[in-house]
């Protein structure tokens, strides 16, 4: 991620790139997005990434939604 932009930009610039993606009927999985996402994370969310790519799989109910 380019540490001039903030997150919020850079989560709006995906979303709109799936949006372009899907018009021309090219759907991006949730998990690439997911995947892309972690990959442009600042350093300083290493952590977070690391614990998160060590999970097989996500409990909405775990997260406290459901």
């Amino acid at each position: 991620m380019n540490p001039t932009k903030t997150m919020e930009q850079d989560l709006n610039k995906l979303g709109a790139m799936a949006k372009e993606l899907d018009v021309i009927g090219t759907t991006i999985p949730p998990k690439v997005k997911i995947m892309v996402l972690l990959m442009n994370l600042f350093e300083s969310y290493e952590f977070l990434v690391t614990s998160l790519e060590s999970l097989e799989s996500i409990d909405p109910k775990k997260l406290g939604r459901s």
